[in-house]
Formats: structure tokens, sequence, C-alpha cells
């Protein structure tokens, strides 16, 4: 039976519209199966580390600071996309086969809203390091707080119209309109290109604190901006390239299986970036490392209540040893 003829055959029973997201109908039963249980693994880690940053940014009271602001704009948008974006593209791998074109358009336009926002408010988070380099002493009177709602309003429009027309894109149907294509390699290159650049000068002013021995809070912001850029690029790279090579090639010179398993794979390994960006924050914020640091003491107290009397000797030693060392930290963070 050829691609034409399945289309045409699935269309029939209840169509799934899409030349990748679609090819799940190619994949056996036990292949969906591993792609949703990897998903929801997935989703489940992303949403706990997520919610735990935001706990953080709240609890170490940073929300005044407009980059670490913007951080946390970025983990609810993942912790949202652990619950609206991933959960759409469950039911796609659960149900693909027997959904209509019109809910299967809904479920794309909603895990495209959210992947996008994703990278481009991490874009966001390079534009704000950018501005903070090269205006150091007039930040606040260029970026001010106008003016950063402005452009998140902005962003999120134009996030709003990449998910529509990369919904759009991937149907059969639709792919051949000609304004979708340019504009999204348009976007595409220039995200690209922003992001490259931003990775570029954040550590060049990174190198310079450190040579001129600048608090290391300056270091360690541009250092979590940096490493949230290039997690994104990595992860994101893979099904850039995969969408870009099936894009050229003709539909019958691939195995249809074979292309549906390396799109969800490409795909999975993109969402990664979500938990590890909350993991780069909580591993570099110092608040929040001495948030968890504290957290930890308290449940080690709580585990010492029943021990003996020589083994409580050795945890308060333990904790007076941590006091000590969390006290010769004088660096504080922007």
């Amino acid at each position: 039976i050829t691609t034409t003829e399945m289309s045409f055959i699935t269309s029939i029973n209840g169509t799934i519209c899409t030349k990748t997201y679609g090819t799940v109908i190619f994949m056996s039963w036990e292949s969906r199966i591993s792609f949703l249980t990897i998903n929801t693994i997935i989703s489940i880690v992303n949403l706990i580390i997520n919610i735990f940053t935001v706990y953080s940014i709240y609890r170490t009271n940073q929300i005044k600071n407009q980059s670490i602001k913007l951080i946390l704009i970025v983990s609810i948008s993942n912790a949202l996309f652990a619950v609206f974006g991933q959960s759409s593209l469950s039911i796609l791998l659960y149900k693909g086969d027997h959904l209509s074109c019109p809910v299967t358009w809904i479920l794309l336009i909603v895990i495209e809203f959210c992947m996008y926002s994703s990278h481009y408010l991490t874009g966001m988070l390079g534009f704000d390091r950018y501005i903070r380099i090269k205006y150091q002493n007039n930040y606040h009177q260029i970026y001010t707080s106008f003016r950063f709602y402005m452009s998140l309003s902005l962003l999120y429009f134009i996030i709003s119209i990449q998910a529509a027309l990369g919904a759009i894109a991937r149907f059969n149907r639709s792919s051949s309109l000609g304004f979708t294509l340019p504009i999204n390699i348009l976007m595409f290159m220039a995200v690209a290109f922003f992001y490259g650049r931003s990775i570029q000068t954040l550590r060049q002013h990174q190198q310079k604190l450190r040579k001129n021995s600048i608090v290391k809070s300056s270091v360690n912001l541009t250092r979590l901006a940096t490493l949230y850029i290039t997690t994104n690029a990595i992860f994101a790279a893979p099904i850039v390239v995969v969408l870009a090579y099936y894009f050229k090639k003709r539909e019958d010179a691939v195995n249809q299986e074979i292309k549906a398993v390396i799109f969800y794979t490409t795909l999975l390994f993109s969402i990664l970036h979500c938990p590890v960006n909350a993991i780069c924050f909580l591993k570099v914020n110092r608040q929040a490392r001495m948030m968890i640091s504290t957290l930890m003491g308290k449940s080690i107290r709580k585990g010492s209540q029943g021990t003996e009397p020589g083994e409580e000797i050795q945890l308060g030693s333990i904790r007076k040893f941590r006091s000590n060392t969390v006290g010769s930290e004088t660096s504080t963070q922007m």
C-alpha cells in the first residue's frame, strides 16, 4: 500500500492530517506506548522541577530582579508545557489515528505554542542580558518595566502567529502554501542568529568579569543566561535538522515507520531542555542553593529525632560545618 493510499484510508477512518506528527499511524502499538511512557516521565520531571524553581524564586524573594522575573516566566511556561503541551502530545500518541483534523489541528497549536514559548522566552533572556551588558549604568532607564512587559506582549504575539503557521504547515493539504515556509525559515534564522550572538556576547562579558574580579553573582547570572541559550540550541538542533531533511525528501523516499521513530525521538529530546534549564538555575543561583541546603538541613534534623546520642552529635557537627561554609560566601545575586 502506498503512502498516498494510506493517507486516503486514514482520512476516511479518522484523519491524521500531518506529515510529521501524523506519522504516528505508521508506528507499532508497542513503539507508541514506549514514546507515550517516555513523554509522561519527562512531563512529570519537567513539572516538578519547574514548580520547585518557581517556588524557590518566590521563597528567596528574587522576584524584584527583572532578569530573575524573566526566568520565573520561563519556568512557568515550561511547567504549563508539561501540563498542556505534553498532554496534547500524549493524546496524539495514544489516539492519533482516531482524531479528526480539527481536533488534531488544535492539539498541534497547543504543542507548537508551548514549544515556541519556551525557546523564544529564553531568547528574550539573552536579550535582557545583552542590554544589561551594553548599558550597565543606564539599564533601568533604558529597559524599564513598561518596556519589559511591552516586549513580553510583543513576543507572545509573535509566538501565537508562529504557532499557528507551524500547525498549518504540518498539514498535508496546507503545507504547500507559499507564505508559511518563508516566514518559518525567517523566524528560525532570526532566533538562531540571536542565540549565537547572545552566547558570544555573554561569554565575552563573563570572561571580562572574571578577569577583573567583579562580583561573583554578576558572572553567575550571565553564566545562567548562557546555559539557558546553549541548552536550548543543543536540544533543538536534532529536530530542526530532521525536519529540514524530511522537507527536502519525497514522502515515498523515506520509510514512514523509521521517519516516525526518528521524528518523535528528536521531539522528545528537544523537550528535555525544559527540566535541564530549571536544574541549571537551581545549581547556579546562590539563593536557590542555600534554600535547598536549608530544606535538606531540616530533613536531616527531623530524621535525627530518633537517633542515638552519638549520632545526634555527628549530625550537629555536620550542620555546624555547613553553617560555617555558607557564612564564608560573600557574593550576592543581582
